[in-house]
């Protein structure tokens, strides 16, 4: 099967080039990649090169546009000039592993009824458990709603990649190291609303995309994510958008039910305790500001599409 690897990416051309890098070294290499660049300035030159100069014999399709609105649209305009019979989302600060692509397609080789893959991101077997298991209890709150879509367990898979040996079935894979067999993509499709956001449009596409085919996170499929998502969290503009996704995921996905809303609220909670905390840790307002826009935001676009707000709602 032919593989198209897609990689949005904005104000990042270190990174981007050290991912390069390990895309270019893969024991069996893509055979496209491809590149939407959002940022102020083109690093063309600098890709050429870099794939010039390797025995990497991987097409390459670089589009240069600083209008491009978030990794949603760029995905997207990144999936429509790809031709692979998979695509592998990938974001510009994770370092593959040499076997990855090779492991991804072996795979869907033996299991033709997958309709995505998602890899595991190696960097969370570092982090504390106990803090997992904390944002756990706000991912799902004490209710058991993973069927209704919210990832309970969605990070073990990431936190435990070295003993797991088979494919772990999940509703969630990661944004940043996620595929798809084309037809899946075609059919689904990255929903519109949420371009410019950073954190909801993957959540939103792969659940979707999982009530109709089968997802698995493969612990064979690794990369090591270098960004930080405490800085992406420090800024306001993400966590704004991050909280306001939240409220467009709920009214869009969730049945509406006593249970749900209390999981809804308490799951608010802990993003609220999460912007508290790290408006403390680094003596900036903007992550609690950025939280308060989020859900200003949030409930008004809920208003606006799905017809009530949320207390009209649990009256």
């Amino acid at each position: 099967m032919r593989i198209s690897v897609i990689i949005p990416t904005k104000n990042r051309r270190e990174d981007l080039l050290v991912t390069l890098r390990s895309i270019i070294q893969q024991s069996r290499p893509p055979e496209e990649v491809v590149i939407i660049d959002q940022s102020q300035e083109s690093c063309k030159e600098e890709i050429l090169k870099l794939f010039e100069d390797s025995s990497n014999k991987s097409g390459l399709i670089y589009i240069w546009d600083k209008d491009i609105k978030g990794p949603v649209a760029a995905r997207v305009l990144g999936f429509k000039k790809s031709s692979g019979e998979i695509v592998f989302f990938l974001d510009d600060d994770i370092t593959l592993e040499r076997d990855a692509v090779e492991n991804l397609l072996c795979t869907y080789d033996t299991n033709p009824v997958l309709g995505g893959i998602g890899g595991v991101s190696t960097d969370m077997a570092g982090k504390n458990l106990l803090w997992l298991i904390a944002k756990s209890l706000f991912t799902c709150g004490p209710f058991s709603l993973k069927k209704d879509g919210w990832f309970f367990t969605a990070w073990i898979p990431h936190y435990f990649h070295n003993r797991l040996t088979t494919p772990y079935p999940s509703r969630w894979l990661l944004g940043g190291i996620m595929s798809f067999k084309r037809n899946v993509v075609e059919e689904i499709r990255f929903d519109s609303q949420l371009t410019g956001h950073v954190f909801i449009g993957d959540i939103d596409f792969t659940f979707r995309a999982s009530e109709r085919y089968n997802l698995v996170i493969d612990p064979r499929v690794k990369g090591f994510h270098r960004g930080g998502m405490v800085a992406l969290y420090n800024r306001k503009g993400d966590h704004e958008k991050r909280v306001s996704g939240e409220w467009y995921f709920f009214g869009k996905h969730i049945k509406k039910n006593p249970l749900n809303n209390l999981f809804f609220a308490w799951r608010l909670f802990g993003s609220l305790l999460v912007a508290l905390a790290i408006s403390l840790r680094y003596g900036s307002l903007d992550p609690l500001r950025g939280f308060l826009n989020g859900m200003r935001i949030g409930a008004a676009q809920y208003r606006k599409l799905f017809g009530r707000s949320f207390c009209e709602k649990n009256l």
